[in-house]
């Protein structure tokens, strides 16, 4: 059918899989790449005005809304606060808790960077608040721990 239908500007690759079930998080992710292909930056992006930039840019290429990937703005906020840039990452965070408020690893992450920038009280807050969206996350209940003891 693509083979036939398809519009020259169309490009697409098949991969066979055998024994290995439905992977529908691992297909879509790989469509994505396909369509999209500048969808994931060439280079790292540090800061919530590039990603914000970044994402801008695609949603007026391909005309219609592409947020950043939730793995995507966690990473970058990790990166950052772990290689001692705690600012930065603390205002990637909070770039990732407005765009993705319900999901509990945005408000962990915040709360790590609270917590690595000195600010108890504050990281407190956020780790409670992402125990609140998912009392199951570890990385929210280590910290918390951390924090109380």
């Amino acid at each position: 059918m693509l083979e036939e239908g398809a519009p020259p500007w169309l490009h697409w690759e098949a991969e066979a899989r055998t024994n290995e079930g439905h992977v529908p998080e691992t297909d879509l992710s790989l469509a994505l790449r396909a369509l999209f292909p500048d969808y994931n930056p060439r280079t790292t992006l540090s800061s919530p005005d590039e990603i914000r930039q970044h994402y801008e840019s695609l949603s007026r290429r391909y005309g219609m809304v592409i947020e950043p990937p939730s793995e995507l703005l966690f990473d970058a906020g990790y990166d950052l606060v772990t290689a001692g840039e705690v600012e930065k990452g603390r205002e990637v965070f909070e770039y990732f808790v407005d765009r993705y408020p319900w999901l509990g690893m945005a408000h962990a992450g915040l709360g790590f960077a609270h917590s690595k920038g000195g600010d108890a009280p504050a990281a407190r807050r956020s780790l409670k608040k992402a125990l609140e969206l998912d009392p199951d996350n570890r990385f929210a209940q280590r910290l918390l721990k951390e924090i109380e003891e």
